[in-house]
């Protein structure tokens, strides 16, 4: 578990100078089983939701999921060019 916001800041800040990250392609903003969210399209396809537990204010926790199983249902909400 990564706890604090300085070094939930600087793993998003190293991830995104990895070789090979790509900001995604499309995103769009949703609700996620209640929570504020991302659902968003790699340029390599993938489907991913990102949901915030806000707690006090703040971000709580994140939580990533990329199962395509998991995601089915949320195919209505891309547009036709995104994947």
């Amino acid at each position: 578990m990564i706890d604090g916001v300085d070094k939930i800041g600087r793993l998003f800040a190293g991830l995104s100078r990895k070789p090979g990250w790509s900001a995604p392609v499309w995103t769009q903003r949703c609700v996620i089983d209640g929570l504020p969210g991302m659902l968003s399209v790699e340029r390599d396809g993938t489907w991913e939701a990102t949901a915030l537990e806000i707690a006090g204010g703040r971000i709580s926790a994140i939580y990533v999921i990329r199962n395509p199983d998991k995601l089915r249902h949320l195919a209505p909400l891309i547009p036709e060019g995104a994947i």
